[in-house]
């Protein structure tokens, strides 16, 4: 049986699988795996990195923009939340959402 030998061009390789990745993002094949990580991984842990006081903060926690094309957004609407994150005279820095991300940064093993 003779041996039988393969060159591939790595470079040719990387850009044909990049155009795949950017049309399945295109085509929305992601979006709706990354809508239910926003939903039931990224809001749980944001939620469970806030302060707890009267509970409003915690739950403002939502999707703000909705996956469209391999991105969403996560995020608050309450007037204060620049406050919780960064602190004040009167308020400790909590930094819930900067938490979050630190959460996913150190744990790669994350869905998606």
């Amino acid at each position: 049986m003779a041996d039988v030998e393969f060159h591939i061009d790595r470079d040719q390789l990387a850009a044909e699988i990049g155009e795949q990745i950017k049309a399945a993002i295109a085509d929305g094949e992601y979006d709706a795996k990354l809508q239910d990580f926003m939903e039931n991984t990224v809001i749980p842990v944001w939620q469970q990195n806030s302060p707890e006081d009267s509970g409003a903060y915690k739950e403002s926690v939502e999707v703000k923009k909705p996956a469209s094309g391999g991105a969403g957004k996560v995020g608050t609407s309450i007037g204060y939340a620049h406050i919780l994150e960064y602190g004040s005279v009167d308020t400790p820095e909590f930094s819930p959402r900067g938490r979050t991300e630190a959460y996913f940064e150190n744990h790669p093993e994350s869905p998606l």
